[in-house]
C-alpha cells in the first residue's frame, strides 16, 4: 500500500515564541500549538521573536513539522525599503508616473543614458533577488526603487 504524503499548508505570522525544536507563530499561542524542525530539516534554525514569516509545513495528527520558512513578503518589502532608505510613504504609483519613458523631445543622448541607468537597475535587481523566491512583478519594483535612488538630486547620506 502506498503512503500518501499530507499536502504541505501555508501558515503567515509573526513569531511569538522560539526553541531549539521549533516556533510558535502568534495565531497559535491560544491552541499551544508549534512549529517544529523535526529531524530532516536542514535550513535556518536561528528565528527571532517578532519576525514576519511564511512556512510550508505538515501536519501530523496534533503535531506540526516545518517543511519550508522565509520573510513574509511584507517583511521582505519592509528589508529592501530599509536597505535602500526608501521611506514608509512610498508611493509606487507616483514612481511609475514619475519614472515613464522618455518624451520624444527628449535629446538622444539622455534617452540613451536613461535607458542605461534602468538596465543596469535591473540588472542590480536581478542580482539582488538571486536565492530569493521572488515574483518578476517584485524583481521590477525592486529595479524601479533602484533607479528611483540613482536618479534623485540629493545624495541621502
Amino acid at each position: 500500500m502506498e503512503k500518501k504524503k499530507a499536502k504541505p499548508e501555508t501558515h503567515i505570522g509573526r513569531i511569538a515564541r522560539t526553541s531549539p525544536y521549533g516556533f510558535q507563530l502568534e495565531q497559535h499561542v491560544a491552541d499551544e500549538k508549534w512549529i517544529n524542525y523535526g529531524n530532516y530539516f536542514e535550513g535556518k534554525k536561528e528565528w527571532e521573536v517578532g519576525q514576519e514569516v511564511e512556512c510550508a509545513v505538515n501536519a501530523l495528527g496534533d503535531k506540526m513539522y516545518l517543511n519550508q520558512i522565509d520573510l513574509s513578503i511584507d517583511a521582505k518589502d519592509k528589508q529592501i525599503d530599509s536597505a535602500m532608505g526608501v521611506k514608509d510613504d512610498f508611493d509606487l504609483d507616483e514612481f511609475k508616473d514619475n519614472t515613464k519613458r522618455p518624451s520624444p523631445n527628449q535629446s538622444e543622448n539622455q534617452k540613451r543614458q536613461r535607458s542605461i541607468v534602468r538596465q543596469s537597475s535591473l540588472k542590480s535587481a536581478v542580482e539582488f533577488a538571486k536565492g530569493q523566491d521572488l515574483k518578476l512583478e517584485e524583481v521590477f519594483n525592486i529595479a524601479e526603487a533602484m533607479y528611483d535612488w540613482v536618479e534623485q538630486d540629493e545624495v541621502p547620506f
